[in-house]
């Protein structure tokens, strides 16, 4: 558990750190730039979503486009819609509330404070240990520096950082047998649902399979998402169908749009790659008892004592520990339109470097060796054609579920 000196030393980490980004952010990225961010189209959205008007209809797009780029774009351009669910806007009134410029400021710097947020998260969840708690903040932005897609997430002021944590906390929950929270924290991690919806279905409904009560994080998860929808739908009324066309449109003219498994040019080899990750999945499910046996308690080994009911309940076990097993599946399953959902794959290098600490000597080397060429992979595949770089949402993925398979099987 954190002492008061490291929850003071936390947050003053944050505090500077979410300063800084956000003072060059302001100062120094958007003036040149205007409003050419991926944040822009949502803040628009919110506000008109406050102001009683649907962010679908064409009057929003039209002043979306005028404000990023000065004019209107041709159809076959990147329309640069507002294409979340209509309570993303809900999520973002805070932001919504700012002038234009402070607020995309204030959101770019939340996005990397977020993502050190969410690997310091996982840090605690599969035990590494730090006697200083700057230690392993180093660690975490030491990760996301090497790591490409973070750059990307702070200087497109993209949503994924916010998302990561989000899923972090609900895993985190989740390990201290407190389902409904996890559930709330998936449904607001469905700002972006094509993602991560599936992944929270997943996660919550295995749990609820396998964990007495933990059927209440699949109950709140719902719960929360009619909730959200429905206090969107009285601000604009009914507007699911306008969200799912927008949805469908996009695909036709996104710069980036890839299904990894369309990567594999012959249909048998599609078909027999699809069925391989199902059949990895349920083989990785099995043997989770097996994990969470070898790895003891997560949450005892940092020195936070349960209460005895959850002791006897088992604590960290396997309500967290499929999300490992999931978020590489969900991301080889499900069509891709951002690289940026490849920074969902940092718990597993996280732990992969974590099982290389536990090693001796060539194995040891070898652990290290695999962790960090899927850290540093992503500048390789930056390096390739344009035609070769989407390869990345089909390798990354196996590379990292690969490795950490590899290196959980060395420390057994």
């Amino acid at each position: 558990m954190l002492t008061r000196s490291h929850r003071r030393s936390l947050i003053l980490l944050t505090f500077f750190t979410y300063v800084a980004l956000f003072i060059l952010a302001l100062l120094v990225i958007i003036p040149p730039r205007g409003n050419t961010f991926d944040f822009y189209p949502r803040y628009v959205g919110a506000r008109a979503i406050f102001a009683g008007e649907s962010p679908y209809s064409r009057d929003v797009t039209r002043r979306i486009q005028q404000g990023m780029y000065g004019d209107t774009l041709p159809a076959d351009a990147d329309q640069q819609r507002f294409a979340y669910p209509a309570y993303a806007g809900i999520l973002l009134a805070p932001f919504a509330a700012l002038p234009v410029r402070v607020a995309t400021a204030a959101w770019m710097a939340l996005q990397p404070v977020a993502l050190i947020g969410s690997c310091l998260i996982w840090l605690d969840l599969i035990g590494w240990r730090f006697r200083r708690i700057w230690a392993a903040w180093l660690l975490c932005a030491a990760v996301i520096l090497i790591f490409r897609y973070p750059f990307a997430l702070y200087l497109l002021g993209q949503f994924t950082g916010v998302i990561a944590l989000c899923i972090a906390l609900a895993a985190w929950w989740l390990a201290r047998h407190k389902p409904v929270r996890a559930g709330v924290a998936f449904a607001v991690a469905t700002i972006q649902p094509t993602m991560t919806a599936p992944l929270a279905l997943l996660t919550l409904g295995y749990s609820a399979l396998r964990e007495r009560k933990a059927w209440r994080g699949l109950i709140a998860f719902i719960i929360a998402l009619a909730v959200l929808t429905g206090i969107s739908t009285l601000l604009i009324g009914w507007w699911i169908p306008d969200f799912l066309n927008g949805l469908r449109d996009y695909s036709g003219y996104a710069t980036y749009y890839v299904w990894a498994p369309a990567l594999i040019e012959s249909p048998v080899l599609r078909g027999l790659f699809v069925a391989g990750v199902m059949a990895a999945v349920v083989v990785s499910l099995i043997h989770l008892p097996e994990m969470r046996a070898k790895q003891a308690s997560p949450l005892r080994s940092n020195g936070i004592l349960p209460s005895p009911r959850l002791r006897a309940r088992g604590v960290g076990g396997e309500g967290y520990m499929p999300l490992f097993t999931f978020i590489p599946a969900t991301l080889l399953l499900i069509p891709q339109t951002g690289s940026y959902y490849l920074i969902l794959l940092l718990p597993l290098i996280l732990a992969s470097l974590h099982n290389a600490t536990k090693l001796r000597g060539g194995r040891r080397l070898l652990a290290w060796a695999l962790s960090l060429a899927v850290l540093f992979a992503p500048w390789l595949y930056l390096l390739m054609p344009e035609s070769a770089r989407q390869y990345e949402a089909l390798l990354l993925p196996l590379q990292a579920w690969a490795t950490w398979q590899i290196t959980e099987g060395m420390t057994r």
